[in-house]
């Protein structure tokens, strides 16, 4: 059974967390996607009397999603891309990709993780700051922050995150 846990509470939540779980027919389910687009759409900030032809709000929203190994973040994120609009950046993805190119700074993450670290904030920040820069937002960040110092290197950065979705697999 899966539990759905989101910070912070705003009625958002249930709304979003219904879409996630649903399936792609029927009535009842395309109501529920549609509410869930509206929710998300109400939580993208526009500053008033702003016109954004051509851009969508929020853009730049960053949407936090978090679980463990195989609770399925990477499959909701792809639901949640494919209904929203969104990016989804993995974390772990970026880490690896860094890895595999060979570069210093590969090299010192593979170090930090044969050692059982957690990579050092900066590094994963700076990472994901560089694919944000590179696509159009909103962004689902996938297994990120893996601690607050984590969290507080993001804010200090780049911007608050929107709200965080914790799958729980039980």
């Amino acid at each position: 059974m899966a539990r759905f846990l989101l910070w912070p509470s705003v009625l958002l939540s249930a709304t979003l967390a219904q879409a996630l779980v649903v399936s792609s027919g029927g009535s009842a389910s395309r109501l529920r996607q549609q509410r869930a687009r509206m929710a998300l759409a109400a939580t993208q900030h526009v500053p008033a009397g702003s016109s954004q032809r051509g851009e969508r709000a929020g853009e730049n929203a960053v949407y936090f999603i978090m679980g463990g190994p195989g609770s399925g973040k990477g499959t909701q994120c792809a639901r949640l891309v494919e209904h929203f609009d969104a990016t989804h950046l993995s974390a772990g993805d970026l880490l690896r990709s860094e890895v595999a190119s060979g570069s210093e700074q590969g090299s010192a993450i593979a170090a930090a993780i044969a050692d059982g670290q957690i990579v050092a904030s900066e590094t994963t920040v700076a990472l994901l700051q560089a694919a944000m820069a590179k696509r159009r937002g909103p962004f689902l960040v996938d297994g990120f922050p893996r601690s607050l110092a984590n969290l507080a290197a993001f804010e200090v950065v780049l911007a608050p995150c929107v709200f965080m979705l914790f799958l729980e697999v039980g």
